[in-house]
């Protein structure tokens, strides 16, 4: 086996754990979320809503990579273009954690607001050190 086959096997293989390590945590964040932002009437479909959007991630991301990609060098157009989302999703994190003191808060359950936000502070924070390392 080449060295260059041996890293695309060796990086392979390293995403693929890192994924799994990751994975438990990603897939659990939606009840977590759900369970924090909303009141228990909605709490299922906040929940269904959050926990079905990764397949459909996954089923447009199969549908879409072979209409982009035609050739090799198509790759990296195809990857900046799945990047985008990923860069709204990022700053949505960053408004939802460092400017939340920004906005009066509507819903009903802001009257313990402050304690609810520092434990899914506490906890958005485990989920990407953990996705991190």
């Amino acid at each position: 086996m080449s060295v260059k086959a041996t890293f695309k096997k060796l990086s392979n293989d390293s995403g693929h754990v890192i994924s799994a390590f990751a994975q438990p945590i990603v897939m659990f964040a939606p009840s977590k979320v759900a369970a924090v932002w909303f009141p228990d009437n909605q709490r299922a479909i906040a929940n269904t809503l959050a926990t079905g959007s990764n397949p459909l991630g996954i089923l447009a991301a199969n549908v879409f990579s072979p209409l982009l990609v035609k050739n090799p060098e198509d790759v990296l157009q195809m990857l900046i273009i799945y990047a985008c989302p990923a860069g709204e999703y990022w700053q949505a994190v960053f408004l939802s954690l460092f400017c939340r003191s920004l906005v009066h808060c509507a819903f009903s359950f802001c009257e313990n607001s402050s304690q609810i936000a520092n434990q899914y502070v506490k906890f958005v924070t485990l989920c990407y050190v953990w996705c991190i390392l």
